[in-house]
């Protein structure tokens, strides 16, 4: 039952990804993106450990996202997009004006992430306003995502004793439930 619950609120997620994509609502996409490997990252915690912070998004990103990704990241960066765009809605964080992480800037559709690196350096050389800034294809993303977490789930086979603490996690999911439709009258109750 457990496995069944975190791979539905995967699909959940996903889709609901799809969804905003296809619509052309990158952000949200990206803010459902990041949201998720919270998730993750929260399920992955030793049983001692209740709440999930910077340090267990970043471990879960460099054990499973990091190696799905097309182009180098690092998962600093991409910590630092998810607080960006979840506090924000900008790129920029605390972490991106420090100087600890590089700014996060996407392309999407036909938009080749080369070419868009290149003239993102082209303006930051000539401006004399250099900051790392790395480009990613939202697509990469995804993608990415979804061979995570199937990553995930397959390491959950093979560490038993993990796999229990996450599952245990699982059953405090939300669970949506069928709609109460024998009530019609509100008296009734």
């Amino acid at each position: 039952m457990s496995q069944e619950k975190l791979k539905k609120a995967i699909d959940d997620m996903t889709s609901a990804m799809c969804v905003c994509f296809e619509k052309r609502l990158f952000l949200p996409a990206l803010i459902l993106l990041y949201a998720g490997i919270d998730a993750m990252a929260w399920l992955n915690l030793p049983r001692h450990k209740t709440k999930s912070d910077r340090k267990n998004f970043i471990e879960w990103a460099e054990k499973y996202f990091l190696a799905e990704l097309k182009y180098p990241c690092r998962a600093i960066d991409l910590y630092s997009a998810r607080c960006g765009l979840l506090h924000s809605y900008t790129g920029e964080s605390d972490l991106t004006r420090g100087g600890t992480a590089s700014v996060i800037t996407y392309a999407w559709g036909t938009a080749e992430p080369e070419a868009l690196q290149y003239l993102i350096n082209k303006v930051r050389a000539v401006s004399g306003k250099p900051r790392p800034e790395i480009v990613l294809h939202i697509d990469d993303l995804f993608d990415a995502f979804k061979a995570a977490t199937e990553h995930f789930q397959k390491d959950l086979t093979k560490d038993l004793t993990h796999a229990k603490i996450v599952y245990e996690k699982v059953q405090k999911y939300y669970t949506g439930l069928p709609p109460l439709q024998f009530i019609k009258d509100k008296d009734k109750i």
